[in-house]
């Protein structure tokens, strides 16, 4: 058997207008989605007589419906949805009359472990001496202690209520064998007497009412406690996130409101111990504001992520997915490696050709603009959980214009964070010249204050873009390449910026402080 490639199914009235093969066309296309046909009938017979008129033309089938999403008021009409983009692709009159959801919803039985009886103590004879029933309920209650330590189990497994779980335990399963003397004792508390029976997916569905709710209340305390203006917005925010995480989980299980609401109190408050006091180190807020909300970011990609991808199949994959990794690795593998540097240098009115940067460190900046992509999949994560609960309607096939607006969007989205990454750090480049601090490395380009020492005559010393001026200050070398040392003049005059010497006329000496005086400053000449 293959695996479900569905969430839910859905009982389906679906009328079909037209000739007789028109009618045989839909059943081979029902088939071909893989909605089982369940009966068919002409239109007013059967259990549509009285109901539907009469039509000679018409046939209504009743189709088991199956597709991914969540479960909501909006499931009967999102099969409707599938009928109605199936009867477009297979140009035929198909009319939806009526849907009913099918529960396949598992109840959890009871989970009991069989258990030998042997150990237990025999009550004592007529007469009853104090003494003797003492020593049995000694020894009574010993072996209740024991067995629910599992010390009695012999591995087997029995489910249901306690006499069919018990009476399954002492039934022989080999023809002939004899029935077994033992009993059984709970793993649970859903064996309890009186109590109904919860479902699975109730359950999990329950959880997922409430977490997202419990996850942006927590998060949204630590922009709150941290927000310099309009905090008492991200406190009600905070607030009321987590009343309606408290109200969700009471209908987590209808029967065990107490313990769900339980459950969220305990999980809200080791939430809020991790993300808000970092007890190794004993300092209190332990994420950041922007931490916070990149968490809550990556949280919500990965899920929308996962919840479009899952619905996709070979043939969406090999129209949208295909393409899309293959403009993104040729991209980000093939090109990205310069792209953060070029930007970077062209930040400090130099060429990419000027920095040196060893092929790790392009790998390196390859990944963090990649990293960039984190952020345009905001938009496909928010369509995917919109498919997931039924708002968007399906079609059929792929929309050429979305696909190329979204590549564009990919492109010019990932272009313009690049280059306000490699801007940053380039006016960081220049801060740090102009106050004469250490500056700030960038993906292989490290930035370091250095004594400059002309090794021939100043004729005979050959700039490129400014002038090496006989002074006791150092410059900051920014990268050696191509033969050239491209320095970085910080008071230059009118306007500071880079200029190049080759670097076999002149000693590059490390300066050990950007204010250090070269004049005094003895090291070892950098070989280049």
């Amino acid at each position: 058997m293959q695996r479900a490639r569905y969430d839910q199914r859905v009982l389906t009235l679906v009328e079909v207008r037209g000739p007789e093969r028109d009618h045989d066309e839909a059943r081979q296309w029902f088939e071909q989605r893989g909605w089982p046909v369940l009966d068919s009938w002409p239109c007013g017979e059967g259990p549509t007589a009285g109901v539907l008129r009469t039509r000679a033309d018409s046939v209504v089938f009743l189709v088991e419906v199956r597709f991914f999403g969540a479960r909501n008021a909006r499931t009967g009409q999102a099969a409707a949805w599938r009928v109605e983009g199936l009867a477009r692709t297979a140009k035929l009159q198909m009319y939806v009359r009526r849907t009913e959801l099918v529960d396949p919803d598992r109840e959890l039985l009871p989970h009991w472990r069989v258990v030998t009886v042997r150990h237990r103590p025999t009550p004592p004879r007529v007469p009853r001496t104090r003494a003797a029933v003492v020593r049995f309920r000694w020894l009574a209650l010993r072996a209740r202690v024991m067995e629910s330590a599992g010390r009695y189990d012999t591995g087997e497994f029995a489910s249901g209520t306690p006499s069919e779980a018990r009476r399954l335990a002492r039934t022989a399963l080999e023809p002939g064998a004899p029935a077994a003397e033992v009993d059984v004792r709970p793993t649970d508390r859903r064996g309890r007497a009186g109590r109904p029976l919860d479902r699975e997916e109730q359950i999990e569905r329950g959880v997922l009412r409430f977490a997202p709710w419990l996850l942006l209340g927590v998060l949204t305390t630590v922009v709150a406690r941290q927000a310099h203006g309009g905090a008492v917005v991200f406190w009600l925010i905070a607030a009321g996130s987590l009343l309606a995480a408290f109200l969700l989980a009471g209908h987590m299980s209808p029967h065990r409101k107490g313990e769900g609401r339980l459950a969220c109190v305990v999980a809200a408050a080791l939430l809020a111990l991790l993300v808000h006091t970092d007890y190794l180190s004993g300092t209190s807020a332990a994420l950041t504001p922007v931490q916070a909300l990149v968490t809550g970011a990556t949280l919500f990609t990965i899920t929308g992520c996962y919840l479009l991808v899952r619905q996709w199949s070979w043939g969406d994959w090999l129209t949208w997915g295909a393409p899309l990794a293959g403009s993104l690795v040729i991209s980000g593998v093939v090109a990205s490696g310069s792209v953060l540097h070029a930007f970077y240098a062209d930040g400090l009115d130099l060429n990419p050709r000027d920095l040196d940067v060893p092929g790790l460190w392009q790998a390196a900046s390859a990944l963090k603009l990649l990293s960039f992509l984190a952020l345009v999949l905001l938009a496909p994560a928010a369509w995917g959980m919109l498919k997931h609960c039924h708002r968007i309607r399906p079609r059929d096939g792929s929309n050429v214009a979305m696909y190329a607006l979204f590549l564009v969007a990919i492109v010019v989205s990932v272009g313009s964070l690049a280059a306000q990454s490699a801007a940053t750090a380039a006016e960081a480049t220049k801060e740090a010249a102009r106050d004469r601090r250490a500056a700030p490395q960038y993906f292989g380009v490290k930035p370091k204050w250095t004594c400059v020492r002309p090794v021939v005559p100043a004729d005979r010393l050959p700039t490129d873009g400014g002038a090496l001026t006989a002074s006791a200050r150092p410059y900051l070398l920014i990268s050696v390449a191509g033969g050239n040392a491209v320095l970085w003049d910080a008071e230059a005059t009118p306007d500071p910026g880079a200029f190049k010497v080759p670097a076999n006329r002149v000693q590059l000496v490390p300066a050990p402080s950007p204010t250090a005086d070269c004049r005094t400053t003895a090291g070892r000449p950098t070989t280049w």
